[in-house]
């Protein structure tokens, strides 16, 4: 897979897995608690920290053969099935997502960093076989289009601030194309990591 193409497939990755940070964003920004530099800063170290989780998990599980690592693809096939579930189940939380976030955010970057990890820790499933199917060098085209992308993110967000009826399709879009796009993404990885050849070896 070439540089520009690889990077086409971390962007649509990193936009598919994000959705819901460009929302916290928004709310981020909107909050006169914080200063923006203060939710930009917190934003990349969070998504700093994830990534720098998924590649320690990926460099562990390159010890093992290519077609077990690709095995890994069923956690964004789990991960979508269980959004796709979502839709159809009321599952209300003790706190909303607005009272967590603001007790969170009066600690300023830092804050908004342990949210930005708290909900982005199911992405560490998803980047972990992508990343693992890689070479040091398309790695680093992953990494940098991830953090060119979150600093993308927080430019949006903060338009979006003052554009909410754009923020309301996109927050009902995302629910339903999201899940569609990690399944996709777990059967490509089973497909082309031979995963799911192993599969059907040991089911015979």
């Amino acid at each position: 897979m070439g540089h520009i193409s690889l990077a086409l497939v971390a962007a649509g990755l990193f936009a598919t897995t994000n959705v819901d940070d460009l929302f916290l964003l928004v709310g981020f920004f909107s909050d006169r608690n914080l200063a923006a530099w203060q939710v930009v800063l917190g934003q990349i170290l969070g998504v700093a920290v994830l990534i720098a989780i998924s590649l320690s998990a990926a460099l562990a599980a390159l010890a093992f053969s290519p077609s077990y690592v690709g095995l890994l693809g069923f956690a964004p096939i789990i991960l979508g099935a269980a959004k796709i579930r979502a839709l159809f189940v009321d599952e209300r939380a003790a706190e909303s997502p607005a009272e967590h976030r603001g007790r969170l955010t009066s600690a300023g970057s830092a804050g908004v960093a342990l949210v930005t990890i708290a909900s982005g820790a199911d992405n560490i499933g998803v980047y972990t076989p992508f990343l693992a199917a890689q070479t040091s060098m398309q790695i680093a085209v992953i990494v940098f289009v991830f953090l060119a992308l979150t600093a993308t993110w927080c430019f949006a967000a903060r338009w979006l601030v003052s554009h909410r009826a754009i923020g309301t399709f996109l927050r009902s879009a995302a629910p339903i194309v999201s899940p569609v796009v990690l399944i996709v993404l777990g059967v490509s990885i089973l497909y082309t990591t031979g995963a799911g050849a192993l599969i059907v070896r040991f089911a015979r």
